[in-house]
């Protein structure tokens, strides 16, 4: 027993001073903690109405990054935060605080990806009241890149300064290119009393596919200053593909142009095209003359005869004569497009202009490969029975063949005018369909324009419905 226990506290020893030597080789490493500083002038965060903004410091802002051995990764030239930072508070809600800060990277030949970023808002004190951990998909040689991140304050706080660390320098490649595969294209800023915003098109030259992204705006002044910024939630951007945005901005002042950057999210992914595709049947935006709301309502078809298509993200988005984004909407379809078959879904649109006109709709779509429905699921096993409709909703019955309760079951319904022009769209999610039994629906439509001639409607489970 005693053997044992000297045993055990002879290891315990040595692994207590082998962590020791590894943190004091750590420590003295000349390729560890290299400053990156950054000394802007006069950054004034934008502050909710009532809260003096007199006697504000400058921000100084550091970071520092912990650098990889030789053996793990090339030296580069450390990245640079530079002067150009900003804050502000949201107008929609004073505990949200928008951020704007610039990265460069000064190394001539490599470019970087899966860079990290960290922002922490402090009060007069120095006291933390808030942070954000942003990813860079990718920086070319040469390239300055903003990046922005809503951060959640306390309520009542007032944020004082900006603290921007580079907790990870990124993989570097070499590289020829400068061009960044991810650029932003017929960007502007659309006033609005209430909700200002910046409209843009995003293009993917990329060979992969990008879940989750990051895409922010930043406005300047006509000294090039950072007057705002903003930022929003991407579902996808599929490779080799073009996509438009709008992101609700808060800004100091009319700005004398503004600029869009893609950025990465906490989930973000980023792997090989999907060779599965679906093909957009129909599309059309449903909206009231003169409305600044609408609905989107698409027809998608699997051509595949064999394999069935489980999950399918999609981006709408509506342009005006001039190729300039108006607004745009995305969504998830959970509901199964077996071979051959076809399903509509929708979104909705918020921010269209009230005087946009002749709208042009657009519709890209990435199919999720990475979920399944069981192999012996050959067929929709729901049919769709006794179908009746008014000119505000429609009514029908699913029968089911299959043995077991199907629940997350999603019914859509249609709606066509005389000309066969979709004037409407309505959906019921969550139906448990019994065993071999039925279920009767109505669905209301939403926002429908027109006298109803022809409605379509459909049932379809979902991958979790086969769970069970």
């Amino acid at each position: 027993m005693f053997k044992k226990q000297y045993f055990s506290i002879t290891v315990l020893i040595g692994l207590f001073l082998l962590m020791i030597a590894c943190d004091l080789g750590v420590n003295n490493s000349s390729s560890t903690n290299k400053p990156i500083k950054s000394t802007p002038a006069d950054l004034q965060p934008t502050l909710p109405p009532g809260v003096p903004t007199r006697n504000i410091p400058t921000f100084t802002g550091t970071g520092t990054f912990q650098a990889p051995t030789p053996t793990t990764r090339p030296e580069t030239k450390d990245l640079i935060v530079s002067k150009k930072l900003w804050m502000g508070v949201s107008t929609d809600n004073p505990t949200i605080l928008n951020t704007a800060v610039e990265i460069n990277n000064p190394d001539p030949d490599y470019q970087l990806e899966n860079i990290l970023i960290k922002i922490t808002a402090l009060d007069s004190a120095g006291s933390e009241l808030g942070m954000a951990a942003i990813p860079i998909i990718q920086m070319m040689p040469g390239e300055n890149h903003y990046v922005g991140y809503p951060i959640y304050i306390p309520k009542g706080s007032i944020p004082n300064s900006l603290q921007v660390e580079i907790l990870d320098p990124g993989r570097p490649t070499l590289t020829k290119s400068t061009q960044n595969p991810f650029t932003a294209g017929k960007v502007f800023f659309q006033e609005d009393a209430v909700k200002p915003s910046v409209s843009g098109v995003i293009t993917s030259t990329d060979n992969k596919d990008v879940y989750y992204t990051r895409y922010t705006a930043v406005a300047f002044d006509d000294t090039n200053a950072v007057i705002g910024s903003g930022s929003v939630f991407g579902d996808i951007l599929p490779a080799n593909s073009s996509i438009g945005v709008k992101i609700p901005i808060a800004v100091s002042a009319k700005p004398a142009r503004v600029e869009l950057y893609v950025n990465g999210d906490v989930n973000t992914q980023r792997i090989p095209q999907t060779p599965v595709k679906v093909q957009v049947e129909d599309a059309a935006i449903i909206r009231n003359p003169g409305a600044n709301y609408g609905n989107v309502a698409l027809v998608l078809t699997n051509p595949d005869t064999a394999q069935s298509v489980v999950k399918t993200g999609f981006v709408a988005t509506a342009y005006d004569d001039a190729g300039k984004v108006m607004d745009a909407c995305s969504g998830t379809i959970y509901g199964v497009i077996f071979p051959g078959a076809r399903l509509p879904t929708g979104c909705s649109l918020y921010q269209i202009p009230v005087d946009a006109s002749n709208l042009r709709l657009d519709v890209v779509t990435l199919v999720d490969t990475n979920d399944e429905i069981p192999p012996e699921v050959k067929q929709n096993p729901l049919s769709i029975e006794q179908v009746t409709f008014e000119d505000s909703k429609a009514n029908a019955v699913i029968k089911s063949s299959w043995a077991s309760e199907l629940a997350h079951v999603f019914a859509i319904v249609v709606v066509y005018d005389i000309n066969g022009a979709i004037i409407g769209y309505g959906e019921y999610p969550e139906i448990t369909v019994p065993a071999n039994g039925e279920f009767p629906v109505e669905i209301w439509y939403s926002n429908v324009q027109g006298k109803p001639a022809k409605v379509e409607f459909f049932a379809v489970p979902s991958e979790f419905s086969f769970l069970n």
